[in-house]
């Protein structure tokens, strides 16, 4: 199980009393994330990549990207967009990192899986928020 929540401003306090009915659900990590206009919650039960950190968010290079579920074609997605890798190094979250990177908003077209993506691009000033084509994965905004 695993949780998402955000608040378009920063408040700690606020964004505390909203997440705190769910962190008995998702008890492997949690973890805030606050810029100037924005504050996140994602709280995780890890099922999948046991062996990596896979802390969220993933800041790097003006992106900060959660993922919410699993992507089931991580290889798949490396082989066709050219990206390098050797053997599993990739985290799920390092592989929509270098998708985007690599194609911009069109990464999704490329993800099979059930997942719910947000990346705050600090660069553009845009946040991005995809789900899986199913709905399979609930998302309420």
């Amino acid at each position: 199980m695993c949780w998402l929540a955000w608040i378009s401003f920063n408040d700690k306090k606020a964004l505390e009393s909203l997440c705190s009915p769910v962190k008995i659900r998702a008890k492997d990590s949690e973890s805030f994330y606050f810029s100037e206009d924005l504050s996140f919650y994602h709280a995780h039960l890890q099922i999948s990549d046991l062996d990596k950190d896979t802390s969220q968010p993933l800041v790097r290079d003006n992106l900060v990207i959660w993922l919410v579920w699993e992507i089931y074609n991580k290889q798949q997605i490396l082989d066709t967009l050219c990206i390098p890798w050797f053997e599993d190094d990739y985290t799920e979250l390092e592989v929509i990192f270098f998708a985007y990177k690599k194609v911009g908003e069109k990464f999704i077209e490329y993800l099979n899986g059930e997942f719910t993506v947000f990346i705050h691009d600090t660069s553009l000033w845009k946040y991005f928020l995809y789900r899986d084509a199913w709905g399979t994965k609930s998302l309420y905004y």
